[in-house]
């Protein structure tokens, strides 16, 4: 039975998620994301749905996150250098994470399961705090007009 990707194909898969998180969007990781969960699915291997998890939730939380920092209305001048730090932070370390799975699971015949976990961690970390930190922000926010705002 032919594999469903190779590792080459899967390899650059993974490249353009890497560089669409280079270019601040997550829209490629949630692509791999559903990638790897059809393979996972094709190939039975249990480590690419907690890959396709993990990517899919990273990839929406830069969605959501990028553009709040990046035009950052609701934010505060004094508020802003720390979101901005935030940001910086939590897309070097997933980028890091992210080349790593990519050796681990495109380069290695078998992957080092201590290695995916770590980086796996590393990316759930991250992307719960872009969540944690925009809900936050969203939550200081006055109700939109039109809206009900707690008590009447």
């Amino acid at each position: 039975m032919n594999p469903v990707l190779t590792e080459k194909q899967l390899g650059v898969k993974f490249d353009i998620a890497i560089k669409g998180l280079e270019n601040n969007d997550g829209e490629p990781l949630m692509n791999l994301a559903a990638l790897l969960h059809y393979v996972g699915l094709a190939t039975d291997e249990p480590h690419l749905f907690l890959l396709s998890d993990v990517f899919g939730e990273l990839g929406h939380h830069v969605n959501t996150f990028y553009p709040l920092q990046a035009t950052p209305i609701p934010l505060t001048k004094e508020q802003l250098p720390h979101y901005q730090q935030l940001y910086r932070t939590a897309k070097e370390e997933s980028l890091k994470a992210i080349k790593e799975l990519r050796v681990e699971v495109c380069e290695k015949d078998n992957p080092n399961h201590t290695a995916l976990v770590r980086n796996l961690g590393s990316l759930l970390k991250h992307s719960h705090e872009l969540r944690a930190k925009r809900d936050s922000v969203l939550r200081s926010q006055p109700p939109m007009p039109g809206m009900r705002g707690g008590e009447e």
